[in-house]
């Protein structure tokens, strides 16, 4: 195919659709950007539910003791060295004329992880209405290391949103960018 000069150093193809190749890069450029702008979102509405969760638990929450069935430390490596370690447990609790409540794996500080597995017994909040909705005491005051994690969940998350916007918005601003046609100068 010969390409007709249009100006100094300029030669158009003939402005005609863009090549196959250019078309799956833009759509990829879409997917992807698609894909980080969902990821980010889901981890800004993980740390909001769970920062709701522990403000609703401080304001309306019910105190009970609950018994431990498990503990346990998980701890992250890198190259062979602990970067980081997460204490949790695992308990059961029964509200006064309701049926007993089996937790998840839920944080809590080392010390408080630590008490629980001598003394087979923790305290926990828990919403009257909802008794599902619950934490180790611990872990809903203002003291508990999962406000970090949640900061840390919202910063990456918005971090990942905007660039899957930006993604987007560059992937669709050049399929609306007009091709220059033979005889039109591009300026």
């Amino acid at each position: 195919m010969a390409y007709q000069a249009i100006g100094p150093g300029i030669r158009d193809g003939g402005g005609t659709t863009p090549p196959a190749q250019s078309r799956q890069m833009r759509a990829m450029m879409i997917g992807g950007g698609m894909l980080l702008l969902l990821i980010g979102l889901g981890l800004i509405a993980s740390a909001t539910l769970f920062a709701s969760k522990q403000a609703q638990l401080r304001e309306e929450g019910t105190t009970i003791v609950a018994d431990v069935l498990d503990t346990q430390a998980t701890r992250t490596t890198r190259r062979g060295t602990v970067t980081s370690t997460r204490y949790e447990v695992k308990y059961r609790f029964q509200p006064m004329g309701q049926a007993a409540v089996t937790s998840g794996w839920e944080d809590a500080p080392e010390d408080v992880v630590r008490a629980a597995t001598q003394t087979k017994t923790i305290e926990v909040r828990y919403l009257a209405s909802d008794p599902g909705v619950n934490l180790p005491s611990a872990s809903v005051g203002a003291e508990s290391g999962s406000g970090v994690a949640s900061i840390w969940q919202l910063s990456v998350g918005a971090g990942l949103t905007i660039m899957g916007l930006g993604i987007v918005f560059l992937a669709g601003k050049s399929l609306s960018t007009p091709r220059p046609s033979a005889g039109r100068p591009v300026m």
